[in-house]
Protein backbone atom coordinates (compact mmCIF):
# COMPACT_ATOMS: atom_id res chain seq x y z
CA UNK A 1 0.00 0.00 0.00
CA UNK A 2 1.94 3.58 -0.89
CA UNK A 3 1.94 5.98 1.69
CA UNK A 4 0.63 9.39 0.61
CA UNK A 5 0.95 12.56 2.71
CA UNK A 6 -0.32 14.84 -0.79
CA UNK A 7 -2.32 14.19 -3.21
CA UNK A 8 -1.85 10.88 -5.07
CA UNK A 9 0.44 11.48 -8.43
CA UNK A 10 1.53 14.76 -6.44
CA UNK A 11 3.89 15.28 -3.65
CA UNK A 12 4.90 13.22 -0.89
CA UNK A 13 3.75 9.51 -2.42
CA UNK A 14 6.10 6.81 -1.64
CA UNK A 15 5.95 2.64 -1.59
CA UNK A 16 3.98 0.15 -4.71
CA UNK A 17 0.31 0.22 -5.21
CA UNK A 18 -1.01 -3.33 -6.04
CA UNK A 19 2.87 -4.72 -7.30
CA UNK A 20 2.67 -2.42 -10.07
CA UNK A 21 3.37 0.96 -9.29
CA UNK A 22 6.18 2.78 -7.07
CA UNK A 23 6.59 6.15 -5.88
CA UNK A 24 9.55 7.07 -4.74
CA UNK A 25 11.65 10.60 -4.67
CA UNK A 26 14.33 10.64 -6.37
CA UNK A 27 17.24 13.74 -6.49
CA UNK A 28 14.40 15.94 -5.36
CA UNK A 29 12.14 14.98 -8.20
CA UNK A 30 8.94 12.88 -7.46
CA UNK A 31 8.69 9.70 -9.13
CA UNK A 32 6.25 7.27 -10.39
CA UNK A 33 7.34 4.22 -12.23
CA UNK A 34 6.70 0.74 -12.85
CA UNK A 35 7.79 -1.55 -10.30
CA UNK A 36 10.42 -4.18 -11.44
CA UNK A 37 11.69 -6.93 -8.84
CA UNK A 38 15.34 -7.26 -9.81
CA UNK A 39 16.95 -10.26 -11.08
CA UNK A 40 20.65 -11.40 -10.01
CA UNK A 41 21.64 -13.48 -12.90
CA UNK A 42 24.99 -15.27 -12.01
CA UNK A 43 26.33 -15.25 -15.46
CA UNK A 44 29.79 -16.38 -16.08
CA UNK A 45 30.48 -12.20 -17.22
CA UNK A 46 28.88 -11.00 -13.64
CA UNK A 47 30.80 -13.12 -11.77
CA UNK A 48 34.15 -12.67 -13.24
CA UNK A 49 33.21 -8.86 -12.52
CA UNK A 50 32.28 -9.69 -9.29
CA UNK A 51 35.37 -11.27 -8.75
CA UNK A 52 37.72 -8.27 -9.99
CA UNK A 53 35.41 -5.86 -7.56
CA UNK A 54 36.32 -7.89 -4.70
CA UNK A 55 39.58 -8.09 -5.85
CA UNK A 56 39.53 -4.35 -6.04
CA UNK A 57 37.94 -3.79 -2.76
CA UNK A 58 41.08 -5.78 -0.74
CA UNK A 59 43.34 -4.25 -2.49
CA UNK A 60 42.29 -1.24 -1.02
CA UNK A 61 41.67 -2.39 2.41
CA UNK A 62 44.74 -4.55 2.63
CA UNK A 63 47.27 -4.26 -0.40
CA UNK A 64 49.53 -2.12 1.53
CA UNK A 65 48.55 2.01 0.64
CA UNK A 66 50.10 3.89 2.41
CA UNK A 67 47.96 6.88 4.16
CA UNK A 68 49.30 9.40 1.01
CA UNK A 69 48.18 6.70 -1.54
CA UNK A 70 44.75 7.17 -0.51
CA UNK A 71 44.48 11.04 -0.05
CA UNK A 72 46.19 10.56 -3.36
CA UNK A 73 43.04 8.80 -4.73
CA UNK A 74 40.99 11.19 -3.12
CA UNK A 75 42.82 14.09 -4.75
CA UNK A 76 42.60 12.63 -8.03
CA UNK A 77 38.89 12.16 -7.78
CA UNK A 78 38.38 15.24 -6.65
CA UNK A 79 39.91 17.15 -9.59
CA UNK A 80 37.66 14.87 -11.75
CA UNK A 81 35.00 16.07 -13.75
CA UNK A 82 32.23 13.28 -12.32
CA UNK A 83 31.50 13.41 -8.36
CA UNK A 84 33.44 10.33 -6.60
CA UNK A 85 35.42 9.41 -4.13
CA UNK A 86 39.00 8.25 -3.94
CA UNK A 87 37.87 4.79 -3.14
CA UNK A 88 35.64 4.79 -5.91
CA UNK A 89 38.14 5.93 -8.36
CA UNK A 90 40.70 3.07 -6.89
CA UNK A 91 37.92 0.54 -7.64
CA UNK A 92 37.12 1.98 -11.05
CA UNK A 93 40.93 2.18 -11.89
CA UNK A 94 41.80 -1.19 -10.68
CA UNK A 95 38.85 -3.20 -11.90
CA UNK A 96 39.67 -2.04 -15.09
CA UNK A 97 43.43 -3.18 -15.26
CA UNK A 98 42.97 -6.17 -13.50
CA UNK A 99 40.17 -7.18 -16.63
CA UNK A 100 43.09 -6.50 -18.46
CA UNK A 101 45.33 -9.01 -16.96
CA UNK A 102 47.55 -6.42 -15.36
CA UNK A 103 49.51 -7.45 -12.59
CA UNK A 104 48.25 -6.93 -9.18
CA UNK A 105 51.07 -5.02 -8.14
CA UNK A 106 49.38 -1.67 -8.10
CA UNK A 107 51.09 1.83 -7.87
CA UNK A 108 51.41 2.64 -4.40
CA UNK A 109 53.63 4.08 -1.84
CA UNK A 110 53.82 7.48 -4.29
CA UNK A 111 56.19 10.10 -2.98
CA UNK A 112 58.41 13.22 -3.89
CA UNK A 113 61.15 14.45 -1.41
CA UNK A 114 63.43 17.24 -1.70
CA UNK A 115 66.68 17.34 -4.03
CA UNK A 116 68.16 20.55 -5.16
CA UNK A 117 66.75 23.96 -4.84
CA UNK A 118 65.04 23.40 -8.07
CA UNK A 119 64.79 19.71 -8.48
CA UNK A 120 63.22 16.87 -6.69
CA UNK A 121 63.12 12.96 -6.45
CA UNK A 122 60.10 11.00 -7.52
CA UNK A 123 59.66 7.76 -5.79
CA UNK A 124 56.79 4.52 -5.96
CA UNK A 125 56.62 1.46 -6.27
CA UNK A 126 55.04 -0.44 -9.05
CA UNK A 127 55.41 -4.27 -10.52
CA UNK A 128 59.07 -5.20 -11.79
CA UNK A 129 60.05 -4.84 -15.27
CA UNK A 130 57.31 -2.12 -16.27
CA UNK A 131 58.41 1.32 -17.74
CA UNK A 132 56.81 3.87 -15.05
CA UNK A 133 56.76 7.76 -15.56
CA UNK A 134 55.98 10.48 -13.37
CA UNK A 135 53.74 13.53 -14.10
CA UNK A 136 54.67 16.95 -12.67
CA UNK A 137 52.68 19.90 -12.44
CA UNK A 138 51.23 22.94 -11.00
CA UNK A 139 47.29 22.21 -11.16
CA UNK A 140 45.08 19.62 -9.90
CA UNK A 141 43.72 18.70 -13.49
CA UNK A 142 47.19 18.68 -15.72
CA UNK A 143 50.84 18.17 -15.44
CA UNK A 144 52.65 18.07 -18.46
CA UNK A 145 56.13 17.52 -17.51
CA UNK A 146 57.10 14.00 -17.79
CA UNK A 147 59.98 12.17 -15.77
CA UNK A 148 61.51 8.48 -16.51
CA UNK A 149 62.22 6.58 -13.38
CA UNK A 150 64.60 3.43 -12.99
CA UNK A 151 63.60 -0.04 -11.03
CA UNK A 152 65.79 -0.04 -8.16
CA UNK A 153 65.67 -2.53 -4.80
CA UNK A 154 62.49 -4.11 -3.54
CA UNK A 155 60.10 -2.50 -6.75
CA UNK A 156 60.99 1.06 -6.22
CA UNK A 157 61.30 2.89 -9.45
CA UNK A 158 62.89 6.66 -8.98
CA UNK A 159 63.74 9.21 -10.80
CA UNK A 160 64.78 13.14 -10.61
CA UNK A 161 62.36 15.80 -11.94
CA UNK A 162 63.84 18.60 -14.31
CA UNK A 163 65.18 21.58 -12.99
CA UNK A 164 62.44 23.60 -12.87
CA UNK A 165 60.71 23.51 -9.47
CA UNK A 166 60.16 26.53 -8.00
CA UNK A 167 60.56 27.11 -4.20
CA UNK A 168 57.24 27.59 -2.39
CA UNK A 169 54.81 26.26 -5.01
CA UNK A 170 52.49 23.24 -4.70
CA UNK A 171 53.22 20.56 -7.31
CA UNK A 172 50.73 17.66 -8.42
CA UNK A 173 52.23 14.29 -9.47
CA UNK A 174 50.71 10.88 -10.64
CA UNK A 175 52.72 7.76 -11.96
CA UNK A 176 51.82 5.22 -14.84
CA UNK A 177 53.00 2.01 -15.37
CA UNK A 178 53.09 0.18 -18.66
CA UNK A 179 53.46 -3.40 -18.44
CA UNK A 180 53.41 -4.31 -21.93
CA UNK A 181 50.28 -3.00 -23.46
CA UNK A 182 49.26 -2.88 -20.23
CA UNK A 183 48.74 0.33 -18.38
CA UNK A 184 48.16 1.39 -14.66
CA UNK A 185 47.89 4.84 -12.74
CA UNK A 186 48.40 6.01 -9.86
CA UNK A 187 46.20 9.14 -7.52
CA UNK A 188 47.76 12.14 -7.51
CA UNK A 189 49.83 13.15 -5.12
CA UNK A 190 50.78 16.80 -4.07
CA UNK A 191 54.36 18.20 -3.17
CA UNK A 192 55.16 21.48 -2.11
CA UNK A 193 58.51 22.39 -3.04
CA UNK A 194 60.25 23.84 -0.23
CA UNK A 195 63.87 24.89 -0.04
CA UNK A 196 65.19 23.45 3.32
Amino acid sequence: MAIVDSPLLSLGAKKSIGKTITFSRVKGQNIARQRVIPSNPRTAAQQAQRSLMNKAVGLWQTGGLTSDDVAAYNRWASAAFRTQSGYNRFASEVTKYLAKGVNEDILKAGAVSYNTTTSATLYVKAATEATVKGYIGTSKTAQPTEISLTEGASGVYEGASASTLVDGVQYYVYFRATLGSQVARSGLYDYLHTIP
